[in-house]
């Protein structure tokens, strides 16, 4: 695979801005926290997929009235309690590979009547399935979301031609109805050279509605201002402005 297309599947997820709002972030630094656009409304929800030991994030959200449906097979229940928290000891899984314990994000999205919520928030963070589970996905289910903020890992099987077809697929998925608006290395994993390009193994993005907002070329370098590292005793990994 050449420098060519490398840049051509980067240039999906290289950061816009959306006209008219400012970034804010939500949860702990380092791990555990989220860069969103500063929009929140009354009454709406998240549905946080993959919550580990840290919900700060989500805690954030249910101060502001959200309703969190909480999903992670992995844990026995949050690490600490809200009366908004909705915790479900469940793990996500693609259309077709569903069991009693791994369930599909549209069913999921259907159980919460999430298309009856203004504005809701989708946070997916399960260690390398988000692949699968997003090639999977209708595009009536993502498409109800104002917001997402997803982590991705192992960007540098980039270098893979096979690979790099799924992973320009699913970021081309998600920009039918998003535009990446926050982009992070997360220095828990490497920097690699991949075609003469520099990748972070694992990146964090934002992603906003281009139906709700109007986007805009970014002038941002990051990681910005609301950025932290998630291991911080290590250095941030500078991205520049990351635009391909």
């Amino acid at each position: 695979m050449t420098s060519t297309i490398t840049r051509r599947i980067l240039s999906l997820i290289s950061p816009v801005s959306a006209a008219g709002y400012k970034k804010t972030r939500l949860g702990n630094g380092g791990d555990g926290g989220y860069v969103l656009l500063d929009n929140f409304v009354d009454s709406s929800c998240c549905l946080s997929i993959g919550i580990g030991g840290d919900v700060s994030f989500d805690a954030a959200l249910a101060d502001r009235g959200y309703d969190v449906f909480q999903y992670d097979h992995t844990v026995s229940g949050p690490p600490t309690k809200h009366d908004r928290f909705k915790f479900f000891q469940i793990g996500l899984a693609p259309r077709g590979q569903t069991s009693e314990t791994l369930h599909d994000l549209d069913q999921i999205i259907a159980d919460h009547n999430i298309s009856a919520y203004q504005r809701p928030i989708l946070k997916i963070d399960i260690e390398d399935a988000e692949w699968d589970v997003l090639l999977n996905l209708q595009r009536s289910s993502i498409e109800l979301f104002d917001q997402i903020c997803l982590e991705f890992h192992n960007l540098n099987r980039l270098s893979d031609p096979d690979q790099a077809k799924k992973i320009e697929k699913t970021f081309r998925f998600l920009t039918q109805t998003h535009a990446p608006i926050h982009v992070h290395g997360n220095n828990w994993g490497n920097f690699y050279i991949v075609n003469g390009i520099p990748v972070p193994e694992v990146i964090e993005l934002t992603y906003a509605s281009k139906i709700n907002y109007t986007m805009i070329p970014s002038q941002e370098i990051f990681p910005g201002e609301y950025d932290t590292p998630n291991k911080p005793d290590e250095s941030d990994f500078f991205l520049g402005n990351f635009q391909f």
